[in-house]
């Protein structure tokens, strides 16, 4: 919580200063992820391997390997899921419409590369049987760093993975609020979120309310039934939005041209309908719960839409980019 409303502040002084940080953050992050890269690629099996546990692994047929391949998604997509935040912020970033298509192909490729690297790293380190045979208090990653480098690689993890949740939570906090924002523009939210300080151009009110109800969301202490539900929450929406898209193509809304279309926005639909219906058949509880979370919203919007004044007055002005 110290962290929310400490990088909330950054964020409150400028979009600027919250890139400082992020570019900082971010890169001590993969320099760390690089760093346990090289040592596992350098590094040598003992022979004698001391055993510390034994897994059975399902072999892959029928429908249970369907399941469990899409169980596992849902965990691994977390790792994956920050791209889609860059288009929150499009108002902010200047040439948008070249900016934006390479921050998020770059950065995604760049997310692939080094996490596919660093799982062949784990698994050259300690056998699959033995990362499988992991109990769920334990994490992979510490596991291989003390393999390595003994103890101290318990630290060296622990420090990677506090740089790791301070980056992912500065460009979340930067990019979550201006969602309020928008929709506060669109008068789907309370007015007052569209608020820009006048000094540093910054949606000031929206980055509260994103703080307040953050810190209740840490306060709750579900953290791996939020991560899922954000994975199965968003692939629900992903795949909306390439039905959202195909629409508005069809209607002539969207007239530059689209890569891959239509066979990727049908891709994208039926990937995200196969993870959200496994997920329900798999995790039912964990589902409806996601679900319940998603659907308290409705009465909201059918609340401001009532409520929906006209035109929205100029003076509320916009974030703007060069603070």
């Amino acid at each position: 919580m110290v962290m929310i409303i400490l990088l909330t502040w950054v964020n409150y002084l400028g979009v600027k200063k919250s890139g400082i940080v992020n570019n900082v953050v971010t890169s001590a992050k993969i320099l760390g992820i690089a760093f346990l890269i090289i040592a596992g690629l350098f590094y040598t099996p003992t022979a004698a391997v001391v055993h510390e546990g034994s897994v059975t692994i399902a072999s892959p047929n029928g429908g249970f390997f369907f399941n469990a391949v899409f169980a596992a998604m849902l965990s691994a997509f977390w790792a994956y899921d920050g791209w889609s935040n860059t288009s929150f912020v499009t108002g902010e970033i200047k040439n948008p419409k070249r900016n934006v298509p390479i921050a998020i192909i770059s950065g995604v490729s760049i997310a692939m590369f080094l996490y596919v690297v660093v799982n062949y790293v784990y698994m050259h380190v300690l056998p699959l049987d033995q990362l499988a045979a992991l109990g769920e208090n334990n994490i992979g990653a510490v596991a291989v760093a003390e393999r390595m480098i003994g103890k101290a690689g318990h630290i060296v993890i622990a420090i990677l993975i506090v740089i790791s949740v301070f980056s992912t939570m500065n460009a979340l906090i930067l990019t979550h609020s201006r969602i309020y924002y928008r929709m506060a523009q669109e008068r789907y939210f309370f007015s007052g979120a569209t608020r820009v300080h006048p000094v540093y151009r910054t949606p000031y009110i929206s980055l509260l309310y994103n703080m307040i109800w953050s810190c209740i969301l840490v306060v709750s202490g579900t953290f791996d039934i939020l991560t899922d539900m954000v994975i199965f929450a968003g692939f629900l929406f992903y795949g909306l939005l390439a039905v959202a898209l195909i629409k508005m193509k069809r209607k002539g809304l969207i007239k530059t041209n689209v890569i891959g279309y239509p066979v990727i926005p049908i891709v994208i639909i039926l990937f995200s309908f196969a993870l959200v219906i496994n997920t329900i058949i798999v995790q039912p509880k964990q589902s409806a719960i996601g679900l319940l979370l998603v659907l308290t919203g409705v009465p909201f919007y059918y609340y401001f839409r009532k409520h929906k004044p006209g035109p929205q007055s100029p003076e509320r002005g916009r974030a703007h980019p060069a603070n």
